[in-house]
């Protein structure tokens, strides 16, 4: 994107450097070979696959929608109540841009004796942003440090609630809430 395309989102740059663009086409290749191994355990852990549906709005990258899967890690650390936690999402900032967010988070989940049915959780994972629109595309890559809560039910529906902090070249605040199955 050139000067006419910078508007009010930081992230609208472009690369002018072709070494940042190759790392993080690795970094995508990194991030999938390193989930895959965990998906698989995840079929054995005490905590199955769940699957959601969310909306999320940020500080610079405004309104989203996005899908996520969440699974237990026990299989790989039996002792520790650690998940796994990996989303997609695709905001709507304006001015012709699209800006998309691969995230896979690692959380620690907290178990309260004397509330059961409240599940928080806190952790940290690494952020791919690509933005695209007015005729050029950026891609910046980040940490994100999270917190959130669940709210188990009796059903098969968990709702729940996060705040994100995403350090980087695209960091930003975001708010998440949604519904897992």
């Amino acid at each position: 994107m050139g000067p006419a395309a910078a508007g009010p989102i930081s992230f609208q740059k472009a690369f002018s450097n072709e070494v940042q663009v190759q790392t993080a086409r690795w970094f995508l290749v990194a991030a999938a070979l390193a989930a895959a191994p965990a998906l698989a355990h995840a079929q054995q852990a005490r905590e199955g696959a769940h699957f959601g549906v969310q909306a999320n709005y940020g500080n610079d990258s405004k309104f989203g929608v996005g899908g996520r899967v969440r699974y237990g890690l026990q299989g790989m650390f039996p002792a520790a109540p650690l998940s796994g936690i990996a989303s997609v999402d695709v905001y709507f900032p304006g001015s012709g841009i699209t800006w998309v967010d691969l995230n896979y988070n690692v959380v620690y989940n907290f178990r309260i004796a004397s509330a059961p049915k409240i599940g928080p959780y806190a952790g940290a994972g690494l952020n791919f942003a690509y933005a695209t629109g007015n005729g050029g595309h950026s891609s910046r890559l980040g940490v994100n440090f999270l917190g959130g809560m669940d709210f188990r039910g009796t059903g098969t529906v968990t709702p729940f609630v996060e705040l994100k902090a995403s350090v980087g070249d695209a960091g930003q605040l975001v708010v998440t809430g949604g519904v897992r199955f």
